[in-house]
């Protein structure tokens, strides 16, 4: 099982519309990742009541979003689960606030970070790191504070042995078609897929594939990478979910380099 959590600093039309967006994606993938609870997490405290207690004893009965300011509601939450999607907004104390969630994770739980450019090397700059990351490619120029002419001319190994990935033990850097490559625990991988008609992978897609394949710790790298593939591409709006693994065996390649 997994669940995502959101970091905001307080309750806004844009938040509503971002989680908005996110439960639409959940809601179409039900089929392949079943129920996803979703706790908003507002750092301004006076933006929620004490409702989470009520909401999550209900959760089973009835799915919903939970909303709190209680890291321990956080920790409930998360308490047996195998992955969480971790994202956050810009909000006061991002670095602090992100540190204090990801050292509430236990040895055998795998976050999946998410968040803006500063945002993402802001958390990859702490002492406490996440399982997980996944960059779209067209991001690699600010996020290492090189030009893209540089980044173009680069290898896969000399991008992910920059300092920002270090001691993260899943980097998966891909572009809108699903062509990218991944660095992990210390071994790189070529991703491509053949033979199907992708426009643009949906990232929320993607970050909740990957977090069910990781939340599996049986499951190969090939596997992992391809439950987030598969979740990208089915989120794609308009996209029926396909269940048939078999449908993607020779499509999606994931090619273990060095």
């Amino acid at each position: 099982m997994i669940v995502s959590v959101n970091l905001f600093q307080q309750q806004t039309p844009e938040v509503q519309q971002k989680i908005a967006e996110q439960q639409k994606v959940m809601e179409h993938l039900y089929p392949i990742l079943n129920d996803v609870p979703t706790l908003v997490f507002f750092t301004d405290d006076s933006q929620v009541d004490s409702l989470f207690e009520q909401q999550f004893i209900q959760l089973n009965d009835q799915p919903s979003i939970l909303y709190s300011h209680d890291e321990q509601d956080y920790q409930t939450l998360i308490e047996g689960i195998g992955a969480i999607v971790l994202t956050a907004d810009k909000v006061d104390n991002t670095q602090m606030m992100c540190q204090s969630l990801l050292t509430k994770v236990t040895d055998n739980q795998r976050v999946v970070f998410d968040g803006c450019d500063d945002i993402l090397k802001l958390v990859l700059s702490g002492d406490s790191k996440p399982y997980a990351i996944c960059v779209q490619e067209n991001r690699l120029s600010n996020l290492l504070s090189l030009s893209k002419e540089t980044i173009s001319t680069m290898l896969p190994s000399e991008i992910m042995t920059d300092p920002l990935f270090e001691d993260v033990p899943f980097v998966f850097i891909y572009n809108e078609a699903g062509i990218g490559y991944l660095n992990h625990t210390d071994e790189l991988y070529d991703v491509s897929i053949e033979h199907l008609d992708v426009s643009k992978l949906n990232h929320t897609g993607m970050l909740l594939g990957l977090a069910k394949g990781l939340s599996d710790e049986e499951k190969s790298t090939e596997e992992i990478v391809t439950d987030g593939i598969v979740c990208a591409i089915s989120a794609i709006e308009n996209q029926d979910v396909v269940f048939d693994k078999h449908f993607y065996k020779d499509k999606i390649n994931v090619i273990k380099l060095a």
